[in-house]
């Protein structure tokens, strides 16, 4: 079981999400289920995918333009989306990365609803990762 599932673009990585994940797995201990720590070549996608929204307590949506252009973020997000609806409580933390309201209303409606984690390039990482281990890993949040 993992604390969380990362959901995003991979165009996102590099200024962003493989920064938080690497933050939240070598400076919190957070268990998290990241494509690149979570996948071996020869691994099936889906079924991966599949395994890590399952397993995962939470999932970290990283909404961005190059989110909103993708199949398989639409896919994760509507796992999770579901996941929220059977399980009847929070799941889904979204993450606005660089976009507006409007953007992520013209998405989701679902997702505009949610009071969400706004961040843009500029973004303090630790930050980011404390307001997101308050809500997944309170045992750890106590004690920074």
């Amino acid at each position: 079981m993992w604390d969380v599932f990362i959901s995003h673009a991979s165009e996102d990585k590099d200024y962003l999400v493989r920064i938080l994940a690497k933050q939240l797995v070598d400076i919190y201990k957070v268990s998290v289920w990241y494509d690149e720590y979570s996948l071996e070549y020869g691994d099936s996608l889906i079924e991966s995918i599949e395994n890590g929204l399952k397993n995962s307590r939470y999932g970290i949506v990283v909404l961005s333009k190059n989110f909103f252009k993708k199949s398989y973020t639409k896919h994760e997000f509507n796992g999770l989306k579901t996941k929220e609806l059977l399980l009847n409580k929070k799941v889904i933390i979204p993450i606005w990365y660089d976009i507006t309201k409007q953007e992520v209303f013209e998405y989701s409606t679902t997702l505009a609803d949610k009071f969400a984690i706004y961040t843009n390039k500029n973004v303090d990482v630790n930050d980011l990762a404390i307001k997101i281990i308050k809500i997944v890993r309170p045992d750890i949040y106590e004690n920074i």
